[in-house]
């Protein structure tokens, strides 16, 4: 029979005890009513119960703030039976009464619905009171059921413990039958508050309960799927076939442009922490797989290049030793050359060529004496043999104390001092008696033209070593020895003949020409003067550079060393010498030669002059220096430019610099310069990130070098490292993509392992781009679809909808807030069985099959129990409109049944 709400004892049992339960009119649970006997007893019995359970209805609804409370109460003790203990157990604290007077409710209608246990039982009731199960199946559909799902009914009937449990193997029929199923739709008079509110209760309940099933939440699912397409067959069919080809559903989404499965798919992989860790482990393999075929292509391309690159035949340092070896052959030609040249030159010790000069000068002096000044002074002597000059005068010199300038002389002046002792006249003490002495003067005695020549010689010996001294004493010495001297000469010409006179002057004016202007002037005379130290005036080391370091000592050196053939050219030998040491000294400057010229030009005239030849001498020297000079200098020019610390720097400046290039490549053999064309290579392939920007900068100077190399094979392998250099900008464009970056190649990849060509090469990293831009197409079309509210995480929410809130009290307020946490509950496992799914193309594909094929039998069943059960209602008209539709059926469906009325 019909519930009615207004007649529930709210004191039944809570509990059922199955070995008590009985079906239509007693009949036990062995005998199973064949279906035939199900059907002609619902058909016979439909009339009557559907009017017994209008009866029931109406006066639920002349109640109807009795009703509402009933319904609340019920509603409200079934959603306590969903919420944990403690929970329930704070509501009562808070109202007792209520939290009492809802469970009792919810546990009687329990009682009630216990005759559902079983299979028997549903087939009982439809036979005996059809409009009483079509309404309970209503009720469970569109305003009880939620509450009944929480209602514990231990009905253990045919496997079934619940209610629900007990529909379950019914379920798959009248969850597609809609409106049609439900007489409380029924269009009679004055429904419309009640069907309003059983409709507001019902929606919510009823899509909680349906999708708790299997049945249930597959069909939920399963319209997931075809809306995701739209409910194109088309597309559907083209997707399930690119997944069963082994497409991901991203290469789906993508290829049909489709904002509502990439949003569907997208949306799934957030339902749970395992969904999310199943895609990010997905896409973790996928980026390794990714990531191992870039390395993979990259090490190809690598061998590739390598096997591009030019065949060497030397080491990789070849080059730069070559260019070394040749530059140290060239500067060791250059340096004999120059060591021969300076071998020309004078490099003698001024020591020594002094002391062969100074031995020159007394050569030369006592050859004068001996053959010019000597022979004409004993002429002299010899014409007054006889001693005849009177010296007595020199003791008017002394002005009575010769003693006195005897005693003054011989510190400053000895040789004189001596000579006047000897042949002047002197002081003698005479005895006068009794003890008594006397000083007496004694005249001297008469001496001859050579004894008076000897004091003469002994006062300029004197004189000549008084010359440059300026203290008084030496001042005084010299005016006395200046009278002694020009006494002297006056004694001499008083006491000779004029013939032996006239032999003397010539004598002396020989003397004064060969030896005074010569040996006794200027810086020739210090040659044969001592210091105070008994040491030369003019030292031999610096003899030569004192006869070049004036034109006057210049002229006074010629005079002096004309007179000696060896003398000069020794001397020529010293200015050469001293012109090597200033200017083909090492570091001297270029213009050294120019300076030295000019610096001593005069001096070099005057020893032309003479025809020393010196300026011809040094001209030819100098103009073969700088000949080597120049060379050496290009050489060493050249060198500066070739010397560095490495070959890849060599190899650097030859590919950027022309002349160097040049002066490199002229230097090496062929070996080395295979080597250098390797390097060359080697060094553009360094960095592949730079590689195609290096060949394009350097093309010139690389295509120098390898066609210094091999010019038949120079442009092919110039023209494939570009390729490859290409190439290695899309692996690179990739690899940041991945996070995977370009490694340095290896120059000793091994090429024997290449297995894949250029083509091959390109082919695998655009496929990668082609994934990776799937990847970013994919997220654009996610970000769309869910802009259009698409998506996978709240199916069951958005076929639930909204519910009403507040105008039935608490209870009603916690029944909706346990249907929210169901709404969460299911619409994450929901999508948290789709996201699974759509992880793998196989099971994606199945995925969508399923889906296809469900919501193909869902309509075939729907159409056929639909049909029967309008035609037994169709008569059943509400003469206020239309009949009121069940919030639970489909939209399509609705719309359908409200163009049939």
């Amino acid at each position: 029979m019909a519930i009615n709400l207004s007649d529930v004892q709210w004191d039944a049992p809570s509990k059922i005890n199955p070995a008590d339960v009985k079906f239509g009119d007693g009949m036990p649970a062995g005998r199973s009513t064949p279906m035939s006997e199900v059907g002609s007893g619902f058909v016979r019995n439909l009339i009557p119960s559907t009017i017994q359970q209008v009866k029931g209805l109406a006066q639920a609804i002349t109640s109807p703030v009795q009703t509402v409370e009933t319904l609340k109460d019920l509603i409200g003790g079934a959603t306590l039976k969903l919420l944990p203990e403690s929970i329930v157990s704070k509501l009562s604290e808070y109202k007792p009464e209520m939290v009492k007077a809802a469970m009792d409710k919810a546990n009687a209608v329990g009682g009630e619905y216990a005759k559902y246990g079983s299979i028997e039982g549903i087939k009982q009731k439809l036979m005996n009171d059809p409009a009483s199960v079509l309404g309970d199946l209503s009720m469970l559909a569109g305003g009880t059921g939620l509450a009944l799902k929480g209602a514990s009914i231990p009905v253990k009937a045919a496997g079934a413990t619940t209610l629900a449990g007990g529909l379950r193997e019914a379920g798959n029929i009248f969850n597609t039958a809609g409106t049609a199923i439900n007489p409380l739709y029924l269009p009679v008079k004055g429904l419309e508050l009640g069907g309003k509110a059983l409709g507001y209760v019902g929606q919510g309940a009823y899509n909680a309960v349906a999708p708790m099933s299997k049945s249930g939440a597959e069909g939920v699912k399963a319209r997931g799927y075809m809306a995701a397409l739209n409910n194109d067959p088309v597309k559907i069919d083209a997707a399930i076939n690119m997944l069963r080809q082994g497409a991901t559903i991203e290469d789906v989404a993508v290829a049909l442009n489709s904002s509502g499965m990439a949003a569907f798919a997208s949306t799934s992989r957030d339902s749970s922490t395992l969904i999310r860790d199943l895609y990010n482990a997905r896409q973790a393999s996928m980026a390794a797989q990714q990531t191992n075929a870039l390395g993979g292509a990259q090490a190809n391309l690598n061998a590739l290049n390598q096997a591009n690159l030019p065949t060497s035949t030397a080491t990789v340092s070849a080059p730069r030793n070559a260019v070394n070896q040749s530059l140290a052959a060239e500067a060791a030609a250059i340096e004999a050359k120059q060591q021969a040249a300076l071998g020309n030159v004078a490099n003698v010790s001024q020591v020594d060529v002094g002391a062969q000069l100074a031995k020159a000068n007394e050569q030369i002096l006592e050859n004068t004496r001996k053959t010019v000044t000597g022979p004409a002074y004993q002429a002299s002597f010899d014409a007054a043999p006889k001693a005849t000059i009177d010296l007595t005068n020199l003791s008017g010199v002394a002005k009575g104390q010769l003693g006195d300038l005897l005693t003054k002389l011989e510190g400053l002046a000895p040789n004189s001092a001596a000579l006047l002792r000897e042949f002047g006249p002197r002081e003698k003490i005479v005895n006068m008696g009794e003890g008594a002495t006397a000083k007496v003067n004694v005249p001297a005695a008469p001496v001859t033209l050579e004894d008076a020549n000897k004091i003469r010689q002994a006062i300029n010996i004197d004189r000549a070593a008084l010359k440059g001294s300026i203290d008084s004493s030496a001042n005084i010495t010299r005016a006395n020895l200046d009278q002694l001297y020009k006494a002297v000469n006056e004694a001499i010409e008083i006491g000779v003949s004029p013939e032996a006179l006239a032999k003397f002057k010539t004598a002396n004016d020989l003397f004064k020409t060969r030896i005074v202007d010569i040996h006794r002037t200027g810086a020739p005379a210090n040659l044969s003067r001592t210091s105070t130290l008994n040491q030369p005036m003019l030292k031999a080391e610096d003899i030569v550079s004192t006869a070049l370091s004036s034109e006057g000592n210049a002229q006074q050196f010629v005079k002096l060393y004309s007179q000696d053939p060896a003398a000069m050219r020794t001397l020529k030998t010293g200015i050469e010498d001293l012109y090597r040491r200033e200017v083909l000294k090492p570091g001297a400057s270029e213009g050294a030669h120019a300076a030295f010229m000019a610096k001593n030009a005069d001096q070099i005239a005057t020893f032309d002059k003479a025809g020393m030849g010196v300026q011809q001498r040094l001209e030819r020297i100098g103009s073969d220096m700088r000949a080597i000079n120049a060379e050496n200098a290009a050489l060493e020019t050249t060198a500066k430019s070739l010397k560095f610390g490495d070959v890849t720097a060599l190899r650097d400046k030859i590919v950027k610099d022309p002349i160097v290039a040049d002066a490199a490549l002229q230097r090496m053999n062929p070996a080395s310069k295979s080597s250098l064309a390797r390097g060359v290579m080697d060094d553009a392939a360094k960095d592949p990130s730079k590689m195609l920007d290096h060949l394009e900068t350097n093309e010139a100077g690389i295509m120098r070098v390898l066609r210094a190399n091999d010019p038949k094979s120079a442009t092919r392998i110039f023209a494939e490292a570009k390729e490859s250099a290409a190439l290695y900008k899309q692996v690179e464009a990739v690899g940041k993509q991945l996070d995977t970056p370009l490694t340095p190649q290896q120059t000793s990849a091994n090429i024997t392992q290449m297995t894949q060509g250029l083509p091959e090469v390109r082919a695998v990293v655009e496929q990668i781009q082609r994934e990776l831009e799937t990847g970013v197409k994919f997220q654009t079309l996610a970000a769309q679809g869910k802009a259009a509210k698409g998506g996978a995480g709240k199916l069951f929410s958005t076929e639930v909808g909204v519910t009403p809130t507040g105008f039935m009290g608490h209870a009603w307020t916690l029944g909706n807030l346990v249907l929210s946490r169901l709404k969460g509950r299911i619409d994450s496992r929901l999508a948290a069985e789709i996201g699974a799914e759509l992880a793998n193309s196989s099971t994606a594909a199945a995925a969508f099959e399923k889906a296809a094929t469900r919501t193909a039998r869902s309509e075939l069943r729907s159409k056929a129990m639909t049909e029967p059960i309008n035609t037994l209602t169709s008569g059943l008209k509400s003469p206020f409109g239309a009949a009121v539709v069940n919030n639970l059926a489909p939209a399509s469906e609705n719309r359908n049944r409200m163009r049939q009325q």
